[in-house]
């Protein structure tokens, strides 16, 4: 099996990175919402947490000088735009 690094671009992920399977059409990420509370007594069970579970999809991507790759976006964001938004000009 062979692995790639790739850059999650929008929802609640924005900017990780993370490695997955090469070329796969689809990445769904477990984010937790709240944190677990703890009750003081070990023997009982701790509140159940809440999650989103964002679903990022593949969007490849190559350059005129031979890059190929691709990122993974949120639904709904489009990934030229996102990209280009993230290197802001200095105040």
């Amino acid at each position: 099996m062979k692995y790639e690094e790739i850059l999650l671009i929008g929802g609640p992920c924005d900017g990780q990175r993370m490695s997955v399977m090469a070329g796969i059409p689809t990445v769904q990420v477990c984010v937790p919402v709240e944190p677990a509370a703890f009750l003081g007594d070990i023997s009982a069970p701790n509140v159940a947490r809440t999650a989103s579970h964002p679903v990022y999809h593949r969007h490849p991507m190559h350059s005129s000088s031979g890059f190929v790759g691709s990122v993974y976006v949120a639904e709904g964001v489009d990934p030229l735009p996102a990209l280009i938004a993230g290197y802001r000009q200095p105040k």
